[in-house]
């Protein structure tokens, strides 16, 4: 089956139910939604996004990066971020530093135990919200996933490139 993508607008719904999500006065609502677009506008796994620890996340650099390490060949690599992801990123430090969840880890996406997010919740609670906002598969396409988002980013950069003769 083709791979599910995601249009635009539907990114933007996730991110949004994201922010709306409970508990009120927590980090989780920013986590998710960071998540989601930090791994729309990256590629990155799932599973990389949520080893970063605080030095992973070289926001002064210049362009500012990612350090991924020990990825699923055992290989690690610099991401370079565009301007607005690195602004996001910023804006999720604050929020982090605000609710003072900066003393219980270096984990960068912290859970509110100070542990690392784990995967099945955030896959879990990304499916339901596909769900309940109507993103659903067309036709012979898989269903949508948090890999999907690492599908979706790789279409979108090879058809801009083409679009733009690169």
């Amino acid at each position: 089956p083709k791979p599910f993508l995601f249009r635009t607008e539907q990114l933007h719904a996730l991110m949004q139910a994201a922010q709306q999500a409970g508990p009120r006065g927590a980090l989780r609502p920013y986590t998710f939604s960071t998540l989601i677009g930090l791994l729309a506008s990256t590629g990155l796994r799932a599973g990389e996004a949520l080893r970063l620890t605080m030095a992973d996340v070289e926001l002064d650099r210049e362009p500012p990066v990612l350090h991924i390490r020990e990825t699923k060949f055992h290989k690690s690599r610099l991401v370079p971020l565009h301007a607005s992801t690195a602004d996001h990123l910023r804006h999720y430090q604050a929020m982090r530093r605000h609710l003072r969840y900066d003393a219980l880890s270096e984990v960068f996406f912290i859970s509110e135990k100070g542990t690392a997010r784990n995967y099945a919740t955030l896959a879990r609670w990304f499916t339901t919200r596909c769900g309940q906002l109507g993103i659903e598969p067309i036709n012979d396409e898989r269903r949508p996933t948090l890999h999907a988002l690492r599908h979706t980013f790789a279409v979108e950069r090879i058809r801009r490139w083409y679009e733009a003769g690169e």
